[in-house]
Order: structure tokens, then C-alpha cells, then sequence
């Protein structure tokens, strides 16, 4: 949200569609509160007919189903004449890449190790890392000087408040969840020993759906496996 905001320079107007996964552990007991996310997706309305994008997911699928994948940062910028795309902006001094595509041109990749403009050229070095410039900023602000970049209160406010506007719109959508059930068979499929039953989801949330479906078929389901649009209960 920050790096939204940082460089479009402004604040979102609207959330105009979410998606969010809770995190659940394996063997959760029924008694588990789902209030820590694993993914949310979220599409903004900027100013000046900009739309932004955000996605944070921390369970990415493993490679070829085994391998684990190392975590992704990245922001990417488009606009009429082509595109802009920097690789791990939260710590680069480990690595990083900025990817310049310009439309009818060849692509080119750059990086920036050490300020080559503006007041920390000369006294910075490439093995500082981000935490070391906000600290650097932080010195210069309580000593009296002007840092080279500051963020300020309310900028810092307009952050949260932008997250809190994605969080609303979760909340919004959870609340008008509908679960649709499709071509319930009248003999059940026996699976290991396990009777089950195919459900298709409006907005894919494994427990809520089986709740939903406890209620309207008046037994407990207990969830077997879902996908994002598929859902297997067991009875």
C-alpha cells in the first residue's frame, strides 16, 4: 500500500474488488479464530483514472509441487509508452533488478547499489541496507537537518487507513457470501469409506462454506478439500 501510494502520489479513492484466504493450520480445532490472513488481493481506484493493484500472499504455491519458492517483492508500473518493474525493493542491497520496457524498444535491466544524485550521493555505500537509510533519515530528522527522504505522520496515517479500506472490503464481501450448491446426486459417491458431496463456491472460503452447508442440510460437514472454485465435503 505504501509503495502504491509513494508512487502514484496519492491516496485510493475505492476498493473496488478484494480476494482474501485466512490462514488455518493443519489440524485446526474447531474452537481456531481465522483472524490472520494468508492472501489478500486487492484492486484500487487511484485519482486520475489510475487502478492499482496489490497482492500479498504467504504460502506460495511450491514449484512443481515440491520445491519451495523464495519470497517475491516487486512493484510494477505501467504506463502509455511502456513499463517499469523493480525486484525486491525492501532489501536490494542483497539483490535487486529494475526492468525498463519501452514499447518498441529493447528492454533493459538496471541496478542501483549507491545514490548517484541528490544528499546522500557520496555518503551512502551499496552495502547499506533499507533499514540503515531510515535510519539515516531518523538522525537527520531529531538532529535538525532535513532528510534526504522523510515520510511523514500523515502520510504514515493515510497508509493504514488505505489498508483499513481493503480490510472493510473483505469484511463487506465475507458478510454477503453466498455458498451454491450444484447437481446434488441422489446416490452419494463413496469415497474412502467417507460419503461426499460437490459443491460449487461463490467466493471460495473453505470452513465458512462448511458451516453454510451444515445449516442448509441440517448435518455437519467437515471439510475435505477445496480449490478456488470447487469444494468437496465429507459427511
Amino acid at each position: 500500500m505504501s509503495a502504491i501510494q509513494y508512487l502514484t502520489s496519492s491516496n485510493p479513492t475505492s476498493v473496488i474488488a478484494t480476494t482474501h484466504i485466512p490462514y488455518v493450520p493443519p489440524n485446526a480445532p474447531e474452537s481456531y479464530v481465522k483472524n490472520v490472513d494468508r492472501r489478500v488481493e486487492a484492486t484500487l481506484s487511484m485519482p486520475s483514472d489510475i487502478t492499482a493493484t496489490l497482492m500479498v500472499d504467504h504460502r506460495l504455491p511450491p514449484i512443481y509441487g515440491f520445491i519451495p519458492q523464495l519470497p517475491k517483492v516487486g512493484v510494477t508500473v505501467e504506463g502509455e509508452l511502456g513499463s517499469v518493474s523493480m525486484y525486491n525493493y525492501v532489501l536490494p542491497t542483497w539483490y535487486h533488478s529494475i526492468t525498463v520496457k519501452i514499447n518498441g524498444s529493447a528492454t533493459r535491466v538496471e541496478k542501483v547499489y549507491k545514490s548517484t544524485a541528490g544528499k546522500l550521493m557520496g555518503k551512502d555505500d551499496k552495502s547499506w541496507t533499507t533499514y540503515r537509510y531510515q535510519l539515516e533519515a531518523f538522525v537527520d530528522k531529531v538532529r535538525g537537518r532535513e532528510p534526504a527522504v522523510w515520510m511523514s505522520k500523515e502520510e504514515s496515517v493515510s497508509v493504514m487507513q488505505g489498508i483499513e479500506m481493503v480490510y472493510e472490503k473483505v469484511r463487506k464481501s465475507s458478510s454477503n457470501r453466498e455458498l451454491s450448491m450444484i447437481g446434488v446426486a441422489t446416490d452419494w459417491t463413496r469415497v474412502k469409506t467417507e460419503k461426499q458431496i460437490r459443491c460449487t463456491l461463490i467466493d471460495a472460503s473453505g470452513s465458512d462454506a462448511s458451516r453454510r452447508a451444515s445449516r442448509h442440510f441440517g448435518v455437519k460437514f467437515e471439510l475435505f478439500n477445496h480449490t478456488s472454485s470447487s469444494l468437496l465435503l465429507t459427511v
